[in-house]
């Protein structure tokens, strides 16, 4: 299983792009996200990943850097349909709320592409604790009890002895979802350091120092840190890693946009 990082940065950021990230096996695809506009279409052909051959894609909840991206999907997927390159179902995974803002908003879109919906994309809403198959592999879907707006997380089986835990871009506060987590995928806003200036709390998000603080009481081995600021993007890597490493003993993972991480 790899896990490609289409992007890694908050909703504002201008040097990369939003976060989200696709988990591949067999050059089959999941898509977490879809950031916040066209650029969705240029980080997967980027990364040599064939629109028609994504099988799911989940939306972790309705904030623009997550879900405008999806919209660009559709008119692909519809143009698809209609030359015959898409005939097998797109599974589309997120909760009942964000589901129905994404049909209306297509409906006000879209026109010929809307003949994709129940045929070549299919909604499929979830519920706290509810359990799918993607990609063949068990995962479990979970109500992240974000503060400002409805948003699931997921535990991802990916083989028979791991799973890995995406917790969305609130601070993780179900921490009993954990207990066999081997990589957390867990936003950092920005460095401990760098508080003052950002102010990560007013946003409802974390710090480096404090995602690996949560990473280290848990005993997670691994972490990726990801839905960062911009500022200082080619420091970023050994800045954050510097800062994890001083509270935490696994593995910090700071990926830039487009870099591969083999689970």
């Amino acid at each position: 299983m790899k896990c490609t990082m289409l992007g890694t940065g908050h909703a504002i950021v201008t040097h990369c792009y939003n976060t989200c990230f696709v988990l591949e096996e067999d050059h089959e695809y999941f898509l977490v996200d879809t950031g916040g506009g066209g650029q969705i279409l240029t980080q997967l052909e980027q990364a040599n990943i064939d629109l028609c051959s994504i099988k799911a894609v989940f939306i972790s909840h309705a904030h623009t850097d997550h879900i405008m991206g999806v919209f660009w999907l559709i008119r692909m997927i519809g143009m698809y349909t209609m030359m015959g390159k898409i005939k097998e179902p797109i599974y589309l995974y997120s909760h009942p709320e964000c589901i129905q803002k994404i049909i209306n908003i297509s409906k006000e879109l879209f026109t010929k592409e809307l003949s994709c919906l129940g045929k070549t994309l299919l909604f499929c809403p979830i519920s706290d604790l509810e359990e799918r198959k993607i990609l063949n592999h068990r995962i479990q879907f979970f109500d992240t009890q974000a503060k400002k707006i409805a948003q699931f997380g997921f535990n991802y089986e990916y083989d028979d002895e791991h799973i890995l835990t995406f917790c969305g871009d609130e601070p993780l506060s179900r921490e009993n979802m954990c207990t066999s987590t081997t990589y957390l995928m867990h936003e950092a806003f920005c460095l401990y350091s760098q508080k003052e200036t950002f102010k990560p709390e007013r946003a409802g998000h974390s710090t480096a120092l404090q995602a690996c603080q949560l990473a280290e009481k848990l005993h997670i081995p691994n972490i990726i840190l990801y839905h960062t600021e911009d500022t200082d993007i080619s420091n970023r890597k050994m800045k954050y890693t510097l800062e994890g490493r001083s509270v935490y003993s696994g593995n910090i993972f700071v990926p830039d946009d487009l870099e591969v991480i083999e689970l």
